[in-house]
């Protein structure tokens, strides 16, 4: 049901583990099996998003040799703005190497918007994002990237449009 729905979207997928409940109870296994059967079924390889603190609660190096990481880690709630050099806690990844995104406040603001935003860093460039967010089969296109939409679902997925 999930992966048919998939079919109608354009770009990258996360699974998210940030909620702690099911998935990281079924484990690194179950969350392999998953990844790969979306990477079969729709050609586009998806990440993990979930807290630093989770990277060591399993062994992920089954997960991470073919997944990338979006990774959320916040020092405290206070509002800040866009950050080049967000403050991490300075241990590493776990299996990873490094995080692709790093999530590092859900107190964000900005000019012209009122209310908190969740801010992240990417690391890569913009064609980067564009590949990553062309989707299988898609062109990642040459024109400036204008907006990104984000949408969740209740199964844990989201999916950069």
């Amino acid at each position: 049901m999930v992966i048919a729905n998939l079919d109608l979207i354009m770009g990258w997928c996360v699974l998210d583990l940030s909620t702690r409940g099911l998935v990281l109870d079924l484990g690194p296994s179950w969350v392999k099996r998953w990844l790969d059967r979306v990477r079969e079924k729709t050609g586009v390889t998806p990440g993990i998003y979930t807290s630093k603190s989770v990277l060591f609660s399993h062994d992920w190096s089954s997960v991470a040799k073919t997944y990338p990481l979006w990774v959320a880690q916040y020092p405290n709630y206070e509002e800040t703005g866009f950050l080049s050099e967000p403050w991490t806690d300075g241990w590493d990844f776990g299996a990873w190497n490094s995080s692709l995104i790093f999530h590092y406040t859900g107190t964000g603001r900005i000019p012209g918007y009122g209310g908190h935003l969740d801010l992240d860093l990417f690391y890569g460039t913009k064609d980067d994002w564009r590949r990553l967010c062309a989707g299988a089969g898609a062109s990642a296109g040459t024109g400036e990237v204008k907006e990104v939409a984000i949408s969740r679902s209740s199964l844990w997925i989201c999916c950069f449009q």
